[in-house]
């Protein structure tokens, strides 16, 4: 919950830049504080076309030890009727939002899920369960670290990896943030979850660069958001919608005159 210093800026501007599938949990945390949400996309994901019938000659979804899920969107682009037909398999997701997906979709929890919510994590956690030279069926989207398939192929297993999603830059239009021009300016803090994310916000708004407080997911991305001169940086302590909550709320606590 917010401190008494903090609901003073309950005028304050929380800018949210992944998709509104995504932003629901959080828009929702924040607007309860009576924070004012602005929803500007950043990302547009294309589901590509996935079956069976593109995995290795020879190769049957029987034949894995082991369905990982890099993302939600991933699970999204595998029909359930192929999964269902990996009877023996262990379902693995990156994290609890993709893991609560998988249940609801394919109607079975996962077997693994990421503490860390992330591909090397995910590795970590995956692999010490599988036989030796086990199989793994991969779905990411188009950016990946690699981390996930060199842990793989370092364990001295099988990968097999589709792209089945790909993450475009819609059109963007520079944002007009309500009492940026008022005095002192009303406080905006833009929450950021890649680097890709971090470049194409601030390529449309370069003028804000140095006037916003950012929020970033995860190290890399507050790295990236440093390095193009944003002075005003604060890491969440994770991905989940009440770390990165958190992180707002401590962001704006700490400007309170």
């Amino acid at each position: 919950m917010m401190t008494e210093a903090l609901r003073t800026h309950r005028a304050a501007t929380i800018v949210l830049t992944r998709e509104p599938d995504d932003n629901a949990p959080l828009a929702q945390r924040l607007s309860g504080e009576g924070l004012n949400v602005v929803e500007y996309p950043c990302i547009a994901t294309r589901l590509l076309p996935w079956d069976p019938t593109m995995l290795p000659p020879g190769l049957t979804l029987q034949d894995f030890a082991a369905l990982a899920f890099a993302s939600r969107r991933g699970v999204l682009a595998v029909p359930p009727e192929a999964v269902a037909l990996a009877v023996s398999a262990r379902l693995a997701a990156v994290g609890k939002a993709t893991a609560a997906l998988i249940a609801r979709r394919f109607g079975r929890v996962p077997d693994v899920v990421a503490t860390t919510q992330d591909a090397e994590g995910l590795a970590a956690e995956l692999l010490p369960l599988l036989p030796a030279r086990a199989r793994v069926l991969l779905f990411r989207g188009d950016r990946t670290t690699g981390l996930f398939q060199a842990a793989v192929r370092d364990a001295g297993m099988e990968l097999v990896e589709f792209q089945v999603y790909c993450n475009e830059t819609p059109r963007l239009e520079p944002l007009e943030l309500p009492g940026m021009q008022s005095s002192p300016p009303v406080e905006t803090v833009v929450v950021l979850s890649s680097p890709s994310i971090v470049e194409r916000f601030f390529a449309v708004n370069p003028a804000l660069l140095e006037v916003v407080h950012v929020v970033a997911f995860g190290a890399t991305t507050a790295r990236r958001a440093t390095e193009l001169g944003c002075p005003r940086v604060r890491c969440a302590s994770s991905p989940a919608t009440e770390s990165v909550a958190e992180a707002v709320f401590f962001v704006l606590s700490e400007v309170v005159p």
